[in-house]
C-alpha cells in the first residue's frame, strides 16, 4: 500500500463535497453537512458500488486506523478497516439500510489501538440517494463503544452476583449439613472399642458425605465465578438436565420443576458457563413471579428453518411458569437493560437483557409471551451445529486486511484440552495461548470425543488435566485410548503426584507430567511431545 499525506489521500475536504459528488450535484447542502460533521464521533461517506472511502472527518483521521486514509490503487474500501470476523455483519447492515430505507445501528470492531487489540465501534449508518432515487453511497457515524461495553459488563457481573448469591446460600446450607454429619459420625465412632463392622459402616457414610460435599463445593465455585469458558459442542438436552440442581437452588422449595427434553441429539456450540447463567436468570425471574406452589416447565425441541425465527435448523428451549405474568405495557420493557419491577436500588435489571445478548451472540433469538395472571413463556432459540463442518478454533484473531497472506514462520500444534473445571487462566494455558497454538478447551468428555472426530487428521493430540476430584477423568482416558486412530495423549496430574496416578492411566497416555512443574518447563516438555 502506498502511503500519502492524509490531506491528499481522500477525495474531498468536507462531507458536504463528498455527498454532493456522490449525488452528482453542483452545489452541496452546507447545513446538512455541518450537522453531520460536528456531531459526536467520526463521520464518513463511502461509494455504494465498491464501498470506497470518499470522505473521513478530521476527527476520524486520528480516531480510525491509518488504512482508512491511506490511498491505494483503486481507493480504500471501508471493509478494509473492519476486523475480518465482523465484515459480514457490516454487509448485512448495508443490505438492511437499503431494504428498510432507514438508519441502522451496527456494532463491529476495528483495529485502532496501538497494541493491536480490536476496538468495539457503534456505527449509525444511513443510505445516500441521488435525485433519481438511485442509491449512490452511505453515510456513517462511528462512536467508540469501549466504555459502554465495559459498563455493561460491570452491570452484568452485578446482576449475576445477585442471583448467584441466592443459589450459593442454598448450597452452603446443604454443605454445612454434610460437614455436620461427617463430624457427628467421626465423634460417635472415634470411641475406642468400636467393632469393625460398625467402623466400616461409619467410614462409608463419611466417604459418601465427603463426595457430596465436594460436589457442592464445585457448584458453589461455578456460581461465584463470572469467567467465560471456552465454547464447545453440547447436546442441549443433556446440558439442560445438568443444570437441575442449580435451578432448584434458585427456585422456591415448593416448586414443581418439570423437564420435557427431546430424545434426539440437538448439538449446539456454546459457552456452558454463559448458558448456565442464562437459565439461572430465567429461573430467578420465575421465582420472583411465583405463586404459593409454583410450577416451572423446561422443554427443548428441534425446529426446521421454515418455522425458525432465525431461518436455520435450530434448538428451541421453552421456559414456562405459572406465575403472576406480565402486563402488556411491562412486556415491551422487560428486555431493556436497567429495567426492573423490583427495588432498583438493589437490582440491576439486567436479567432478560443478559439472556437475549447470550442468544444473539450465538445467532439466535429470544421471544417472550405473557399475560397478567396467566404465567410467562420464554422461547430461547439457538442455531444447531453441523458437526461435519470445520469449526474454527476459539482463540481467533482479527486481521487488518483479509486479502493479505502472511507466510507462517513455523507450524504450531493443534490440540484439544480437557479439564473438570474452568482453567482458561491456568499458567500452562496462558503459555499455550502465547505460543499461538490452536486449541479448544472442553469441560465435557463426550463433547471432547465428538470434537476429535471433527478435527480428524488436523489434530496433533489431546491434553488432559487430571484432577483427583474428577470422578470421570480415568474413564475418559481409557475411552480415548480405544479410539481408532488413537490420538497422542498427554496427561497433566493436578493436586496429586505422578506416582499416585493409576497404572492403567500410565499405560494409556504417551506423556504423564506433574502440574506442579514450572510453566516454562511444563510447556517445553508438552511442546516437544506434540511437535
Amino acid at each position: 500500500m502506498k502511503t500519502t499525506p492524509p490531506e491528499e489521500s481522500l477525495r474531498h475536504t468536507s462531507l458536504c463535497e463528498a455527498i454532493a459528488d456522490l449525488q452528482n450535484l453542483e452545489k452541496a447542502n452546507i447545513q446538512t453537512g455541518q450537522i453531520l460533521e460536528y456531531g459526536p464521533g467520526a463521520c464518513y461517506a463511502i461509494d455504494s458500488n465498491n464501498l470506497e472511502i470518499r470522505y473521513l472527518s478530521g476527527k476520524g483521521r486520528s480516531y480510525l486506523p491509518e488504512e482508512a486514509y491511506l490511498q491505494s490503487e483503486g481507493g480504500t474500501s471501508w471493509l478494509q478497516i473492519i476486523c475480518e470476523e465482523d465484515r459480514m455483519a457490516y454487509i448485512d447492515a448495508i443490505q438492511k439500510v437499503v431494504s428498510k430505507r432507514e438508519e441502522v445501528v451496527v456494532d463491529y470492531h476495528v483495529l485502532i489501538s496501538s497494541d493491536g487489540e480490536p476496538t468495539p465501534i457503534r456505527d449509525y449508518l444511513a443510505a445516500l440517494y441521488a435525485r433519481e432515487n438511485e442509491l449512490v453511497g452511505f453515510v456513517g457515524r462511528v462512536i467508540d463503544n469501549t466504555f459502554r461495553i465495559r459498563t455493561m459488563d460491570t452491570l452484568v457481573k452485578r446482576s449475576w452476583k445477585e442471583v448467584s448469591s441466592i443459589a450459593s446460600r442454598r448450597f452452603l446450607h446443604d454443605f454445612n449439613n454434610m460437614i455436620a454429619g461427617i463430624y457427628s459420625l467421626s465423634e460417635l465412632y472415634a470411641i475406642p472399642g468400636s467393632d469393625a463392622a460398625t467402623m466400616t459402616e461409619a467410614m462409608v457414610h463419611i466417604r459418601d458425605s465427603s463426595i457430596r460435599a465436594q460436589k457442592i463445593t464445585q457448584k458453589i465455585r461455578a456460581l461465584t465465578t463470572m469467567n467465560e469458558g471456552e465454547e464447545s459442542y453440547f447436546d442441549i438436552g443433556k446440558l439442560i438436565e445438568e443444570q437441575r440442581d442449580y435451578l432448584l437452588a434458585i427456585l422456591p422449595k415448593t416448586v414443581d420443576l418439570q423437564f420435557e427434553l427431546s430424545d434426539e441429539s440437538l448439538p449446539v456450540r456454546l459457552d456452558a458457563n454463559r448458558f448456565r447463567q442464562a437459565l439461572i436468570h430465567l429461573a430467578s425471574n420465575a421465582s420472583d413471579a411465583a405463586v404459593d406452589k409454583p410450577s416451572v416447565r423446561i422443554r427443548c425441541r428441534s425446529v426446521d428453518p421454515s418455522d425458525s425465527n432465525i431461518g436455520v435448523p435450530s434448538a428451541v428451549i421453552e421456559f414456562s411458569d405459572d406465575g403472576r405474568g406480565i402486563d402488556s405495557q411491562t412486556l415491551t420493557l422487560v428486555r431493556k437493560p436497567f429495567y426492573s419491577t423490583k427495588d432498583r436500588s438493589a437490582h440491576a435489571g439486567m436479567g432478560l437483557f443478559i439472556v437475549e445478548r447470550f442468544a444473539k451472540d450465538l445467532g439466535g433469538s429470544l421471544s417472550i409471551f405473557s399475560e397478567e395472571g396467566e404465567g410467562t413463556r420464554i422461547l430461547l432459540e439457538l442455531p444447531l451445529t453441523n458437526l461435519n463442518e470445520t469449526i474454527p478454533v476459539s482463540n481467533a484473531t482479527y486481521s487488518r486486511n483479509s486479502t493479505s497472506q502472511v507466510p507462517e514462520a513455523r507450524r504450531t500444534p493443534t490440540i484439544l484440552i480437557y479439564a473438570w473445571e474452568d482453567i482458561t487462566r491456568h499458567p500452562l494455558i496462558n503459555s499455550i495461548r502465547s505460543a499461538d497454538w490452536k486449541f479448544r478447551i472442553h469441560l465435557d468428555g463426550d463433547q471432547l470425543q465428538l470434537d476429535i472426530t471433527d478435527f480428524d487428521k488436523k489434530l496433533d493430540g489431546v491434553l488432559v488435566f487430571k484432577s483427583a476430584l474428577d470422578e470421570k477423568v480415568d474413564q475418559l482416558v481409557l475411552d480415548l485410548a480405544k479410539l481408532d486412530p488413537q490420538p497422542k495423549l498427554a496427561v497433566v496430574a493436578l493436586g496429586e503426584s505422578v506416582e499416585a496416578v493409576s497404572e492403567s492411566i500410565r499405560s494409556k497416555c504417551g506423556l504423564l507430567v506433574s502440574g506442579s512443574l514450572k510453566p516454562a518447563g511444563l510447556m517445553k516438555t508438552i511442546g516437544k511431545y506434540f511437535s
